[in-house]
């Protein structure tokens, strides 16, 4: 138990882009609703000229009350400048992203930078908002300038975080990792929309004709964003992160990575008489992502690459979509204001983050469910929570909403998981930017879409869009189980091969006393059973009978001596005359050997 309390502390320490994660998720979604709250308000008086009382009271008002039209216009068109929010920040985020994404696989500060332009963009984008605040009467439209900064970084920040979670751990501590990236994100997340919600009622900051205290959090916010540009400048370091882990708990190469090189030496090569500049702004970086995206690969991994990436594209279609009218949806329905909608809407998310802290450890070490299960699991509590908010439209189907999709994040966990394993070091930042561009168009569409749907149903069937989005829902729990299928499909085939190869030598009847490995490198991204397997190696000189084939699983670092679980597979009888043994070390840094028992008198080690 001591030992494994210093193992998760030594685990703790490592961590350097969770902080930066935490702090800027905390920043983003601080300002989130009094962002909209701030667009309605200037539409309310600036637009439409209403009173300051009609304009606070909004929320309250219900259809039958005097000047409902107004407040169903004043809603439909901030859903409208929602839509202008994701337009104009994913837009030119997917172009430029897709030179980013080979470029962070090239440049060994590519990550960082990112996080540098990521946060500093942020805190900027903060800082004019509350500039237009301060300047209450200016027109609405100004607020969309803000969102122009962020757009330098490819709005792929989050998905960076996840690239470089993936090429800094080593892939037995791969899916905790990232599971505890999404656990904190998710905390800081809630975090920051019950605190704004605490003080968006307060004396405005500064006054000039505001209706209520965004000033104050924009400043806030912006300051946060700063921190976190000062946290990546001065801490993140990919290299000194990478060495650490390797140092402590194993190398941090991929599944398939056959290289022996690790990235380092590949920044070298790339980056050696070419300057960083020249690297992003390079047209074949478009060609690599099409390549990465096209070229065949072993196992149905291409296909397997596809499936990941659609999925992904409707997992945020339907987590995108209320986003552009979830606040109106409430104001509408529910008639919560911007207090009770941030202090309720945190809980949940909190509540959530506390059983996917619980639970993930529960099904991925206990239960020994694969990524796939877990995306399936997750898609379920969506599409639960999504019927729930279509079909009970009161405050009690909202809380119910959120008890049914706890689970929501082990959807996008177990997706990015199970492509981290299945793609090798060299080309995750371009299948994670392939992934940011195609799901890019996800908010787009939905946002345009459900802008549509929300803004002509909105008095007559509100719930409608809850449940498309519900029948929508259902294509990456499809997808997840055709993966799931697909990669078990692979793993039985290669187990078949393997003992197909042994039954083949087994008869070829080698009498000469000459002890010989031969050996295969098969690949199998399953699951728990994630692991290269290596053949066989077999000795026909001293004829012992022994267990047709073993599998030893390293539990820490492979070397001689090191604590190891042997499984076997005692199909052979003991009347057989040959011996046989494979012995498959998944160390986390992948360095895949056979074990050839040569008789009872010694062992040989061939690397594959």
């Amino acid at each position: 138990m001591k030992d494994r309390f210093k193992t998760f502390m030594r685990f703790i320490s490592l961590l350097r882009v969770e902080p930066f994660m935490i702090i800027l998720a905390f920043s983003s979604y601080f300002r989130r609703t009094p962002l909209e709250v701030l667009i309605q308000d200037k539409l309310c008086r600036n637009r439409y000229n209403m009173s300051e009382e009609f304009c606070l009271e909004l929320a309250y008002m219900s259809d039958v009350e005097t000047g409902h039209e107004i407040k169903t216009q004043i809603l439909s068109d901030a859903v409208k400048y929602n839509m202008y929010h994701t337009w104009i920040t994913m837009a030119p985020g997917i172009m430029w992203s897709i030179f980013l994404g080979p470029w962070i696989d090239k440049y060994i500060n590519g990550r960082k930078a990112i996080f540098i332009i990521g946060s500093i963009t942020q805190a900027l984008e903060a800082a004019m908002n509350a500039i237009m605040s301060y300047f209450f009467t200016t027109n609405v439209n100004w607020i969309l300038v803000s969102f122009i900064p962020y757009t330098l970084s490819g709005s792929m920040t989050y998905t960076t975080a996840y690239s470089y979670v993936a090429v800094t751990t080593p892939t037995k501590y791969r899916t905790i990792r990232m599971t505890a990236l999404e656990v904190l994100v998710a905390i800081a997340q809630p975090l920051g929309v019950y605190t704004s919600g605490k003080l968006i009622n307060n004396t405005p900051l500064g006054g000039n004709g505001q209706l209520h205290n965004y000033g104050l959090i924009f400043s806030i916010s912006s300051f946060g964003a700063f921190v976190a540009f000062l946290w990546a400048v001065f801490v993140i370091n990919q290299e000194n992160d990478k060495n650490l882990f390797r140092q402590h708990f194993g190398d941090c190469k991929g599944l398939l990575d056959h290289q022996n090189g690790d990235q380092s030496s590949e920044y070298n090569a790339n980056t050696e008489y070419i300057h960083p500049l020249r690297l992003l702004f390079n047209i074949n970086n478009v060609r690599e992502i099409a390549i990465t995206f096209a070229k065949k690969r072993p196992n149905y991994v291409r296909a397997q690459i596809w499936l990941a990436i659609g999925g992904m594209f409707w997992c945020y279609f339907i987590w995108t979509a209320p986003a552009a009218f979830l606040f109106q949806f409430v104001e509408k329905i529910y008639h919560w204001d911007a207090p009770v909608y941030t202090e309720l809407s945190s809980i949940g998310m909190i509540a959530n983050s506390v059983v996917i802290i619980f639970i993930t450890p529960l099904l991925i070490k206990v239960f020994k469910l694969n990524d796939m299960i877990l995306a399936i699991i997750g898609f379920f509590g969506s599409f639960m929570q999504l019927i729930v908010l279509a079909l009970i439209r009161t405050p009690m189907g909202y809380f119910i909403g959120l008890v049914v999709n706890c689970t929501a994040s082990l959807g996008p966990i177990g997706y990015k998981t199970h492509l981290s394993k299945i793609v090798e070091p060299s080309e995750l930042g371009k299948v994670f930017t392939l992934m940011a561009v195609i799901d890019g168009f996800a908010p787009i569409m939905a946002a345009s879409v459900f802008t549509v749907i929300f803004e002509n149903t909105i008095d007559t069937s509100p719930g409608i869009s809850f449940l498309i989005l519900a029948a929508i829902a259902v294509i990456p729990i499809l997808i997840a189980m055709i993966i799931d299928i697909v990669d078990g499909l692979v793993f039985d085939t290669n187990i078949k091969k393997i003992q197909f190869n042994i039954e083949c030598n087994s008869n070829s009847n080698n009498n000469n006393g000459d002890n010989y490995a031969n050996y295969d490198s098969i690949m199998s991204p399953h699951g728990t059973r994630d692991k290269r397997l290596s053949t066989y190696c077999q000795n026909k000189g001293n004829r012992v009978a022994k267990v047709k084939y073993t599998y030893f699983e390293s539990q820490t670092t492979g070397d001689s001596g090191s604590e190891s679980v042997a499984t076997t597979d005692n199909t052979m009888s003991a009347t057989d005359t040959d011996s046989y043994c494979i012995t498959i070390d998944t160390t986390s840094d992948f360095n895949m050997y056979v074990n050839c028992t040569l008789g009872a008198v010694s062992t040989v080690q061939v690397n594959i």
